[in-house]
Formats: C-alpha cells, sequence, structure tokens
C-alpha cells in the first residue's frame, strides 16, 4: 500500500550514462592513450562524488545536467590539447625537413660555402697548379746548376760517386731538394686529390717514403764530399738548419704511424686530438725546408763566388729563387684555400 499523498519519483539516467551514449554515438572525439587514461579517472573520481553525494534519484535534473556538462567540457578540452599537440608535432616535422633539405643542398666549409666564396673558389685551382708546378720546376733548375753551370768549371759539373772526387757534393743539393721539397710538397698536396680518403692516405705515405730515401742519399754524398776532402761537417748555419729540419720530418714520420696503427692503440679521439698537430708539424717541416734550401743556395754561390758577372750560373740560380719564394706563397695558399671551399 502507497502512502496516500506520497509521490513516486521518476527514476533519472545516471549522468555518465549520457555521457556513455555520447560515446556509442561517436560524439565525442577520439583520444590519446594517455588522455582516454586521464579522462577515465576524472569520471571515475566524478562517480565516488555522486555516490557519496547520494543516489541519482535523489537529485534535481539541474544538478545531473549540469555534471554531464562538465564532463562534455573536459572532453572539449582533451580535444583541443590534442589538435595542439598535432600541429606541435606537425610543425616539428616541418622544420626537421626544412634543415634536412638545407644540410643537403648546402656545402659544407668554414665559415661560409661556395656559393659565398666565389673567389676563393676560382683562385684554388691555379694556386693549386703553381704549387705543384714551383717544387718540380725548383728541383729541375737546381740540378741543371748542378750538371752543367756549377761554378762555370767542367771539372766540377756533373755527377759521379768517385772517392775523392768533387761531383759527389752536386748529389747532395738535387737529392734534398727532391726529397724535402718536392716529395714533402706532393705528400701534403696529396689529401687534394680527388679520391678514396684510404687512397691518398697511401699516397701521402709512398711521397713520404721517398722523401726519407731522397734525403738519405743528399746526407749521404754531403759526408762523403767532407770526409774525402777533410772538410769539417756541420760547420754552417745551413747546416745545423738543415739537421733541424731532418730531425724535425723524422719526429712528423713517426708521429704519422699513429693514425695507422690499431684503435684498439689510439682511439679515434687520440687521432681527431693528434690531426691538427699532425698539420702544424708537417707545414712547419715544410718552411724550415725552404729556409734551409735558401740558406743552401746562398752559401753554394758564396763559395763559387757567383755573381751578376757569371752570366748563366747567377741568372739560373736566381730563377732558382724566385721559384723558391713562389713555392712558398703558393703551398700554404693552396691548403687553406681547400679548408674553405671543400
Amino acid at each position: 500500500m502507497k502512502k496516500r499523498g506520497s509521490r513516486t519519483k521518476a527514476k533519472q539516467p545516471h549522468p555518465l550514462t549520457k555521457l556513455t551514449n555520447l560515446d556509442n554515438n561517436n560524439s565525442k572525439p577520439n583520444l590519446l592513450p594517455e588522455q582516454n587514461s586521464w579522462h577515465n579517472l576524472w569520471n571515475k573520481h566524478q562517480k565516488q562524488r555522486w555516490d557519496q553525494e547520494g543516489s541519482g534519484s535523489e537529485r534535481s535534473e539541474e544538478q545531473q545536467l549540469t555534471l554531464a556538462h562538465r564532463q562534455q567540457e573536459q572532453a572539449q578540452r582533451m580535444e583541443h590539447g590534442e589538435r595542439i599537440m598535432g600541429s606541435a608535432s606537425n610543425n616539428e616535422s616541418s622544420m626537421l625537413v626544412d634543415q634536412k633539405q638545407t644540410s643537403t643542398h648546402t656545402p659544407v666549409g668554414s665559415g661560409a660555402s661556395d656559393s659565398a666564396n666565389p673567389l676563393l673558389a676560382m683562385l684554388y685551382p691555379p694556386v693549386l697548379a703553381a704549387a705543384h708546378a714551383s717544387s718540380a720546376t725548383f728541383v729541375i733548375l737546381i740540378a741543371m746548376w748542378m750538371y752543367k753551370y756549377n761554378g762555370q768549371n767542367p771539372a766540377v759539373q756533373g755527377f759521379a760517386w768517385e772517392t775523392g772526387n768533387k761531383k759527389v757534393f752536386n748529389y747532395h743539393p738535387v737529392f734534398m731538394s727532391a726529397g724535402f721539397g718536392f716529395c714533402l710538397t706532393e705528400a701534403i698536396l696529396s689529401f687534394h686529390l680527388p679520391l678514396r680518403h684510404v687512397l691518398n692516405k697511401t699516397i701521402h705515405f709512398i711521397f713520404h717514403v721517398f722523401a726519407w730515401i731522397f734525403a738519405a742519399i743528399g746526407l749521404t754524398a754531403v759526408f762523403k764530399f767532407h770526409n774525402d776532402f777533410g772538410i769539417k761537417n756541420m760547420y754552417s748555419t745551413h747546416s745545423w738548419m738543415g739537421m733541424m729540419t731532418v730531425s724535425l720530418y723524422g719526429f712528423q714520420f713517426l708521429l704519422g704511424f699513429m693514425f695507422a696503427a690499431p684503435l684498439d692503440i689510439v682511439s679515434k679521439n687520440t687521432r681527431r686530438m693528434l690531426v691538427p698537430i699532425h698539420q702544424y708539424l708537417g707545414l712547419s717541416t715544410f718552411v724550415f725546408a725552404i729556409a734551409t734550401m735558401a740558406a743552401g743556395i746562398t752559401e753554394k754561390m758564396a763559395f763559387n763566388k757567383t755573381g751578376p758577372d757569371f752570366g748563366s750560373e747567377f741568372a739560373i740560380t736566381q730563377a732558382a729563387n724566385v721559384v723558391l719564394w713562389l713555392w712558398v706563397l703558393t703551398l700554404p695558399a693552396a691548403v687553406v684555400l681547400r679548408q674553405h671551399i671543400k
């Protein structure tokens, strides 16, 4: 029996049921897994709060609609956050693509690209050719001097290896200039060849080996000449500069073997640290060699009393001096230009 005057309240649907219906009708946007987890956690919290406050039949319809409206607003906020994250990821992807395209089309250089250094790119080929040509020309001029114009005296012109023959000395300037001049230059410029790095290193090593062979012949010739004629060794500035050049070259040569050692002995980090030192010592050895050859030309001209009145000998020695200083200017210039336009 129902009590008289009592009113039966219609059972109101749970507010979460409305949101569930929205989900079933695909009215709520698709959310990321992280967003779904937060969304479910928020719904669980609201349901617990609803259970604490009372059942749905005890709440007014306005309160139920307010709760459902809050849930819909939360879903819209999550949808808005998803759109922001999507646009941010798209922007990041486009930036990465742009950077990749820029790095693909922009050549690597020392502070500027080839397009920013057209003058350097234009100067590099003739400077490189001049460095090769000047080193070879210098050796040819020295060989011609010793073979045909030395002292304007046929008795000391040409080459011989017999004991007591003054022509033995003539091997010294030719082979020393060929070893520490031409071969050293070609060893430095070997990395300018458009070959694989391994081949460039092999050529670099071969020229250094020939430099030592030629230097050994040149040093043997001068010591043999001094001993045969009772001349003291190591008596001039040229002699001591030559020994300094040989010592520095030997240290540089031994340092180069560290780049051929296994990685478990010499690590990559150690090699990277040694590269600038190796390059600096290489150019320093070149400068020492040039200075020693210049001093040697001056000393030999003084022994021969070569002057403007000697005609051909004086002319060929002056030509050798000019080529020598052209050589000094072009080789470092070729190395610097290559670093800027490679």
